[in-house]
């Protein structure tokens, strides 16, 4: 089931929410480690990253585009043949579906704010669409205001 959640800009609730990371991976580890002292650690570690880490990273985001207020919807690994294609501007982009219902049936409110790029008020009409198509109720639109990055730093 994908995970929706608001970044993490806040570099001291990154930290903490690291720390309460850590702590859950090496809890988990030692409590196996006790249960099946003869496993393969590294396949334990590949798990043990697998469950705790690698689904709370995608939250973590650089304080300095803290003003896109941004959420994230992170599902599991997709297979290959669950993506779909659309043409993107310079190559293929590929994307899946999926509901953004609230469970009763109800509209969503909610605020749409357009992150940076060449064309702003585009991907805006865009995402009012697909709003539109699932239910969400955009009451306000705001554009960020951060520089688009355009080639290598």
């Amino acid at each position: 089931m994908p995970s929706l959640h608001s970044c993490i800009y806040d570099g001291e609730l990154k930290r903490s929410e690291a720390m309460s990371i850590d702590n859950e991976f090496w809890d988990q580890y030692r409590m196996h480690r006790a249960k099946n002292p003869d496993y393969d650690d590294q396949k334990w570690i590949d798990q043990c990253f697998n469950l705790f880490v690698f689904p709370e990273v995608p939250f973590f985001k650089h304080e300095g585009f803290s003003e896109e207020g941004e959420w994230r919807l992170v599902s599991r690994p997709l297979n290959r043949r669950d993506l779909l294609v659309r043409p993107g501007t310079t190559f293929p982009i590929t994307y899946t579906e999926f509901p953004l219902l609230d469970p009763t049936g109800a509209s969503i409110e909610g605020q749409l704010a357009v992150g940076p790029g060449s064309s702003q008020e585009l991907a805006s009409h865009g995402a009012a669409v697909a709003a539109e198509r699932s239910k969400i109720r955009i009451r306000q639109r705001r554009y960020s205001l951060t520089p688009l990055r355009t080639g290598s730093a």
